[in-house]
């Protein structure tokens, strides 16, 4: 008897996990978060290599160039072992009879290849795995200009940068937060901000708290001072409001104004530097990005600073991200600490219009 049920119970386990596997489940992606999984009509593609791969792997220029994405162009018939890779594009010319164009005939369904007449964008989210941006750039016809070949790769390429953008966020703030630091925060400023859990204490004095992180060195500051609310927060003012904090506290770091100038001599480059106004919920805050330098200590890095000014308490807050990771990969690590300090702005202002409807 028992040896019976025994039987029953394998039967139905089995049961259960093919019924698991023939239900849709899909697994989680492969590969890194910026790797790029290029297949592409070999004509097509090469006739316009170096443009697609400028396209695709979106460059910043901090005082080199840096490339967001890792493309990795591959041969039509790896498709079906590779396609649970985060970020995958595939651009075809349909009216071609190449392998390219037989897959994707395959995948999407040829009325939804066949109705292309210029140019066609297909973004799929999840379609063979979690966590996974996959986009289908066909074009059709003679009639197409290379301006507008190029702006729908560009577009692709942005399509792919915005999916992976949310993803990173998504996870970013799921980790765990350090509640000694989050605590010290709250006694210092009154506010309650999102500190990751391995950062720790680097310095603190009266209106200024700063946390590291190391391999790379990553440092977040926090600071108010009294601002008058007839000041303006201007790019000039934001600049001389940064040098001021991190000749206090980090012996003399400046920011690296010259890199605006190289934007003004080659506007179409990428380069690594703006001020920007933000809207939030009817309120306004500052965005202050580029390199910083401090020739003394011969070091340097990129940063991040967004500013507050709150004009009813005649205050201004700096929350800053700054990193230092000499002769390697930039945009990784100042990205999400970007995206941590531009919570913690909102965190703030959100709690200074709570206070008020208090």
């Amino acid at each position: 008897m028992k040896k019976r049920y025994y039987i029953l119970l394998i039967f139905l386990v089995f049961g259960i996990f093919l019924n698991s596997c023939s239900g849709g489940h899909k697994f989680s992606t492969i590969g890194k978060e910026y790797d790029l999984l290029l297949f592409a009509d070999n004509e097509f593609y090469n006739a316009r290599e170096d443009m697609i791969l400028d396209n695709l792997s979106n460059k910043v220029f901090f005082t080199h160039s840096e490339s967001i994405f890792k493309i990795m162009k591959k041969n039509i018939e790896k498709a079906s072992r590779m396609k649970k890779y985060k970020n995958i594009v595939f651009i075809d010319n349909i009216m071609t009879t190449e392998d390219v164009t037989t897959y994707i005939t395959d995948v999407l369904g040829s009325d939804k290849v066949y109705e292309t007449k210029d140019v066609t964008i297909a973004h799929k989210e999840n379609m063979w795995a979690e966590g996974q941006t996959v986009v289908f750039l066909l074009f059709a016809g003679d009639v197409i200009t290379e301006d507008d070949i190029e702006k729908a790769v560009e577009k692709a390429g942005d399509i792919v940068e915005k999916d992976v953008q949310k993803r990173i966020e998504d996870e970013l703030f799921k980790e765990d937060t350090n509640s000694e630091l989050v605590k010290k925060a709250k006694e210092r400023f009154d506010f309650k901000l999102h500190i990751p859990k391995r950062y720790f204490s680097f310095k603190e004095k009266d209106d200024f708290l700063s946390v590291v992180t190391r391999a790379p060195d990553r440092l977040f500051f926090f600071y108010s001072e009294e601002y008058s609310a007839s000041k303006q927060v201007n790019e000039e003012n934001a600049v001389k409001l940064r040098n001021k904090v991190t000749g206090m506290y980090y012996d003399g770091d400046v920011v690296f104004t010259e890199m605006k100038e190289w934007k003004k001599e080659s506007p179409d480059k990428n380069y690594f530097y703006n001020f920007e106004k933000i809207d939030y919920k009817g309120n306004s805050f500052y965005k202050l990005q580029g390199l910083w330098e401090n020739n003394e200590n011969i070091r340097g890095g990129v940063f991040v600073t967004y500013y507050y000014h709150d004009k009813e308490n005649n205050k201004i807050y700096l929350i800053d991200a700054m990193l230092h990771n000499p002769g390697e990969p930039k945009w990784p690590y100042i990205n999400k600490m970007s995206m941590i300090q531009r919570k913690n702005t909102e965190l703030i202002i959100d709690q200074i219009n709570q206070k008020k409807k208090e």
